[in-house]
């Protein structure tokens, strides 16, 4: 009986079980048994997969596949010659072979007349010999590499280093010991640089060099352009650049009198002449020095040519120098001078320091004009210490003529006297001022009112003319001489 009862309850069991109520594990995805059902969280992970797929080809005239044991890990490798090559995304590797690890070119070895192609760059690289990383989206290039660019005016730019590592998802570049880069316009030697190709632009660090037409710079770190054709250079900045300018020159007079030079033709005396005149419009050669904590260069046309300083900055040429917070010198020879803020221009020729806030100097006229808190300061020959001062609304300096001229709201300090008035005329060579305007001089607890004022103010002495009245006792002065 109790052998029936047992084999009932095993009959009941197998019956259950063939109706479906009790399941065996499920061997095969949900999504095939029931299609209508669709795990979301499992979609997602599928398209992510998907997005981060790189797509890649490869291909060559040769095809030789081979087992090999990279680390203890048996691989197939395919060796490829006769024009092979590896598309990676939009970016074409080439060389005369290339050895494949993985049938889906995990990595790549490439050797002989390497070209790195990039469809959405302007750059094309060059080698000797590459490695390929597919994952890392890699490629190191060694055995004299060089990057070949070409901007919007087909000006072609050349990039050579030791080892290029090229980044192919972001089109960058990266360069280390020893950097060369060279085009039309200059020639930078840096110890490393990074070459940012969607933007135009390399930047490199460690004091680079950067070699120019009659130009050389220099900075802590470098942001070149060349596209725009600017040098941001920052920390430490300078440049140091020559040109030619002409200079006029006083003729030569001769100091020794001699009878027979009385008879001298008339040729003569037109040879003479026109020596003295090439005197006068000779060319020379001139050194102009920038400095800031930041400059920026821009080489275009001789139009749109410009150096830009910014803090810190000064601008030094024999016959004068320039300092401010900002000055911007424009032109192929730097013809035009801005600058603001703490502006200073310093005449080393004349003695003469020019100061205010804002500055604007041409050079091919020798034309300074100050505003905005303008000074002069009249300073000693031998110690460059200052001797008298003049402000003024406005100073127009004028080089060529050898005047100073100051107008609005005119006072001259002197060591011990105060004169003032509403114009005021500095003439360089006689080092005096001629004050105009209802001039007045304080001295001593006294005030003198006259006509016109002249003031040498690197002698400490003032003349005075015309009917002069002094209250009380209305004297009258014709020379003030302290």
């Amino acid at each position: 009986m109790k052998k029936i009862n047992k084999l009932f309850l095993h009959i009941v069991w197998v019956s259950i079980s063939i109706q479906g109520s009790i399941r065996p594990p499920i061997l095969k995805s949900p999504l095939e048994i029931n299609p209508r059902k669709k795990n979301e969280s499992f979609i997602q992970n599928i398209e992510k997969t998907k997005k981060k797929t790189i797509p890649t080809s490869w291909g060559g005239s040769e095809l030789t596949q081979e087992e090999k044991e990279e680390n203890g890990i048996k691989v197939t490798t395919y060796s490829l010659k006769g024009g092979a090559w590896i598309l990676h995304d939009k970016v074409k590797l080439s060389s005369l072979s290339i050895e494949i690890i993985g049938e889906d070119a995990v990595h790549g070895f490439l050797k002989g007349g390497v070209k790195v192609e990039d469809t959405e760059s302007k750059s094309v690289l060059y080698a000797g010999k590459g490695v390929y990383d597919k994952y890392g989206e890699i490629v190191t290039l060694d055995e004299r590499p060089q990057i070949l660019t070409r901007g919007k005016n087909k000006e072609v730019t050349k990039v050579t280093s030791p080892y290029i590592r090229r980044y192919l998802a972001d089109s960058r570049s990266a360069m280390e010991k020893g950097v060369i880069l060279e085009n039309k316009e200059y020639t930078i030697l840096g110890e490393s640089a990074v070459m940012y190709e969607k933007e135009d632009r390399v930047v490199m660090d460690d004091y680079p060099y950067i070699f120019g037409k009659n130009k050389f710079m220099s900075a802590t770190k470098m942001y070149y352009d060349s596209e725009k054709k600017d040098i941001v250079l920052e920390n430490e900045a300078m440049i140091v650049q020559s040109s030619m300018e002409k200079k006029k020159k006083k003729p030569k007079e001769d100091k020794e009198e001699n009878v027979e030079n009385n008879s001298t033709s008339s040729k003569d005396t037109k040879n003479s002449s026109t020596e003295n005149s090439e005197e006068e419009d000779a060319t020379v050669k001139v050194t102009s020095i920038f400095i800031g904590d930041k400059i920026i260069s821009h080489s275009g046309s001789d139009l749109e040519r410009y150096t830009g300083m910014f803090g810190n900055a000064k601008f030094i040429r024999p016959d004068n120098e320039f300092q401010a917070a900002y000055i911007k010198a424009f032109g192929k020879d730097n013809e035009k001078v801005e600058a603001r803020d703490g502006v200073t221009m310093t005449d080393f020729e004349n003695n003469v320091r020019l100061s205010g806030n804002l500055l604007e100097y041409d050079k091919p006229s020798d034309y300074a004009h100050v505003t905005e808190d303008a000074k002069i300061e009249f300073l000693s020959k031998e110690t460059q210490d200052v001797n008298s001062t003049l402000t003024a609304v406005e100073i127009e300096k004028f080089s060529d003529k050898k005047e100073i001229v100051a107008r609005g709201e005119v006072t001259i300090t002197t060591e011990d006297s105060i004169s003032k008035g509403e114009f005021a005329t500095y003439f360089e060579e006689e080092e005096k001022i001629y004050l105009e305007g209802n001039p007045t001089l304080t001295r001593g607890g006294k005030t003198i009112q006259c006509g016109k004022i002249v003031v040498y103010p690197n002698e400490n002495k003032v003349y005075i003319s015309e009917v002069v009245n002094t209250a009380p006792g209305k004297e009258k002065f014709r020379e003030f001489s302290p």
